[in-house]
């Protein structure tokens, strides 16, 4: 009976475990909103940076998220002076199969 309890707890806390890693949903939100804000500001090194902070946090990718970051890094690449960049932009845009990402196109 002894091996059957602990057994029991272990899976009991290999479920509530990785709860307790996440944040409530309006601090999830604020961590975005400040990604994003920090992304479509040009720093690109910094919302990487929160962004892996973010993972850390909430335990698991957001795959919405790095688009939208995705998307915003190429727009200003796109509005660059440096034709390299550019070019880099426009190939990314192409390639991407984002509907959202034509515009840039």
């Amino acid at each position: 009976m002894g091996l059957h309890r602990l057994a029991v707890i272990l899976v009991w806390l290999c479920q509530v475990v990785p709860l307790w890693g996440l944040d409530s949903p309006s601090e999830i939100s604020k961590w975005r909103n400040l990604i994003l804000f920090v992304s479509n500001a040009g720093n690109v090194p910094e919302s990487i940076q929160l962004y892996r902070d973010y993972t850390e946090r909430t335990g698991s990718q957001d795959f919405e998220l790095l688009s939208q970051m995705c998307l915003a890094i190429m727009n200003q690449g796109a509005r660059s002076e440096d034709p390299e960049i550019n070019l880099l932009s426009f190939f990314g845009a192409g390639i991407c199969l984002n509907e959202q990402a034509v515009p840039i196109l």
